[in-house]
């Protein structure tokens, strides 16, 4: 019996937030009569252990009580061996004899969180049956309030067993040949996996032994091992080997982090096979999820991201207070949507979306369905979809690629709609595959013309001699020109973009190669002012020959006033005497 073993803290956390404590170098022939009690400055009674494992022993254990640990010390007759654990009460003595405080007692380390560390605290060990059995802390034991440091993660495992001869315990010197074997009963020559490994022991005593054993490499593997375990005592006298094998388990609590600088508890996480784990949260909320939280403590010391579970159906990434990306059981996306609500598409994306695409002439493309099928002529398999193409410097081309079809009487299309609250869509605008654009009642594009929106207001001269001008020709575009889209094959009708270029220079745009285009634009303003200019030609042309007719008559008028004179005078003529 201990009563007590205190240790002064000063210098310690004024909060706790995490805490061990650690006896070291346990053994007992009978752990199950062991009773720990810690009292900390303020008076909280823990019990640390308490009538567990059965009749289990322990040899040189170092046992590790931390808070933030969930799996307790063996039950029934396992015996006890070093790991780290949580309190291991399997059933509460109502008090531990005087001078220890009275019951009832606490039995997890959890309430010592937010509590001073400072000051005496003590540890009371009572064996409740100490006739024929006993045991010692040879190590003594300790408290500590920090994290454990990172630890050299090494293949060497600490092995602790019995040895008996004919059931009897062995005692004195032997020898012992440990082998690593993948199966628990083929032959040796068969199953080992490792160069075996031999220890001698000395003043062994009830058959007790304690060894580390190294198999480097080979224990590192998600297979069952088992050891194969020679014994020859007295050295010399020829191994024996015990039969069965003897399987390898990690003891509870084992943790091994390859690269990390900190492992907390993390007996949630079950490894299924290898290199495939499973890690369950607390109660499946989004607070409890399971999941991987990563800081970066050179730059912020408290967590930044968290890759995990949401709930039971989403899975995804937890940014700055944010659920930036998601991911759900019917394998839908939302991305940037912080709202929680399940992605209701395949893809949702909360905010701006950039698609890089190829920066050399070879197209990258955003397609619906595949793009494989290019010329294939397989029905409802052609390709659709949009391309970036950087054609040259500052030269940069946009493509919608709409099927392969070109022709007059299978044509693939691009329709814009509008739709109902019913879903019925009604068709806007038809582009076809074979260079027709469609759009109902027919139409050229509509061009801003309220007069509220304009100034400098003049009206147009000369518009008939200009129009005039311009001369129509028939002929064909060259094969290039044809063969690259800009044109139509056959004979063509058209104008001539220098000439026009002279007259309506607006009209002629031209291209990064010097290719020249004409755009007709306000055509139907021309040709009603010079219709207008036609008119009043037409009536400038009406009058004078209005007033030519007047003058006309005004000249036959007299003509037959004359005429009528003529005649009266060359009577009066004939009727005068000779």
């Amino acid at each position: 019996m201990i009563y007590p073993s205190t240790i002064n803290v000063t210098g310690g956390p004024a909060s706790i937030s995490y805490v061990t404590v650690q006896l070291k170098n346990f053994s007992h022939t009978w752990a199950n009569d062991v009773n720990v009690l810690l009292v900390s400055p303020a008076g909280q009674k823990i019990l640390l252990m308490a009538n567990t494992n059965g009749s289990g022993d322990a040899s040189n254990a170092n046992l590790i009580f931390a808070s933030d640990a969930t799996q307790t010390l063996p039950g029934f007759t396992a015996p006890v061996v070093s790991g780290v654990y949580a309190c291991s009460v399997y059933s509460v003595p109502s008090s531990l004899p005087a001078p220890a405080p009275a019951g009832p007692y606490l039995t997890s380390l959890s309430p010592l969180l937010g509590t001073n560390a400072n000051g005496t605290w003590s540890l009371y060990v009572l064996d409740d049956f100490p006739s024929g059995d006993d045991g010692t802390f040879d190590g003594g034991w300790a408290i500590s309030f920090d994290q454990a440091p990172p630890q050299t993660v090494t293949t060497a495992f600490t092995y602790q067993g019995v040895l008996t001869a004919s059931g009897v315990p062995i005692n004195g010197n032997a020898n012992v040949r440990f082998t690593l074997c993948n199966d628990p009963s083929r032959p040796l020559n068969i199953s080992d996996i490792a160069p075996a490994i031999t220890r001698s022991f000395t003043a062994i005593s009830s058959g007790r032994v304690t060894t580390t054993l190294d198999f480097a490499s080979a224990i590192d593997t998600d297979q069952a091992l088992w050891l194969n375990i020679e014994v020859e005592s007295p050295p010399g006298s020829g191994f024996v080997t015990l039969s069965p094998r003897q399987p390898i388990t990690p003891v509870p609590q084992a943790r091994t982090a390859q690269i990390a600088t900190l492992a907390l508890t993390a007996s949630t996480a079950t490894q299924l096979a290898a290199g495939r784990q499973r890690i369950r949260g607390d109660t499946g909320t989004t607070s409890n999820s399971p999941g991987i939280w990563f800081a970066s403590p050179a730059f912020n010391p408290t967590d930044r991201a968290f890759v995990g579970m949401r709930d039971d159906n989403n899975v995804g990434f937890f940014i700055n207070g944010d659920w930036r990306l998601r991911a759900n059981a019917n394998g839908n996306i939302a991305i940037g949507d912080g709202s929680g609500v399940a992605p209701p598409e395949r893809l949702t994306i909360t905010g701006n979306a950039q698609l890089n695409t190829s920066t050399t002439s070879v197209p990258s493309k955003l397609a619906f369905g595949t793009v494989g099928d290019e010329g294939s002529g397989a029905e409802n398999t052609d390709a659709v979809y949009f391309s970036r193409i950087n054609a040259g410097t500052d030269l940069t081309e946009l493509r919608l690629v709409i099927g392969d079809n070109s022709g007059p009487n299978d044509l693939d299309s691009l329709r814009i709609c509008t739709t109902s609250v019913s879903g019925i869509l009604t068709e806007r605008f038809r582009f076809q595959s074979d260079g027709q654009a469609l759009k109902p009642g027919g139409g050229s594009w509509a061009a801003l013309s309220d007069p509220r929106a304009k100034h400098d207001i003049a009206p147009l001269t000369g518009t008939l001699d200009k129009l005039m001008s311009l001369r129509g020709y028939s002929f064909l575009y060259n094969d290039d020109r044809v063969a690259s889209g800009q044109a139509l094959p056959g004979t063509q009708f058209g104008l001539m973009a220098d000439e026009v270029a002279r007259v309506f220079p607006d009209w002629v745009s031209t291209d990064a190669t010097g290719t020249r285009f004409v755009t007709e634009r306000a055509t139907t303003a021309l040709m009603v002012e010079a219709l207008r200019d036609l008119r009043r030609e037409k009536d400038e042309v009406a009058a004078q020959a209005s007033a030519d007719r007047r003058e006309v008559e005004a000249l036959k008028a007299e003509v037959a006033q004359l005429k009528s004179l003529i005649n009266q005078l060359a009577r009066e003529r004939a009727d005068q005497p000779k």
